[in-house]
């Protein structure tokens, strides 16, 4: 009373890994593909997010002259700063 081992191949067998082995292959190409078109789809994403850097530098020093003018403008209101003349009607 041992083991009996089927030491056979059947025409089903040699079907079934075949289509397993060629499943992964289909699978592996379709996986490079996908990786490849992500890569491409990043590097483009890429230099979009360097826009938007450069686009928010710009808009910051934008800002920055912009609070820097309403500074000079409220001292301007208040007599301080290069004022040098005297206004019209004031004696």
């Amino acid at each position: 009373m041992g083991i009996a081992i089927d030491y056979s191949i059947s025409l089903g067998t040699i079907v079934e890994v075949g289509s397993i082995v060629a499943g992964g292959f289909i699978a592996l190409g379709v996986l490079r593909q996908a990786v490849k078109d992500m890569k491409e789809e990043i590097k483009e994403m890429e230099v979009q997010i360097r826009g938007f850097a450069q686009a928010l530098v710009t808009l910051a020093v934008q800002t920055n002259r912009l609070d820097n003018l309403e500074r000079e403008v409220r001292d301007l209101r208040r007599g301080r700063g290069f004022i040098t003349e005297r206004p019209v009607g004031e004696d």
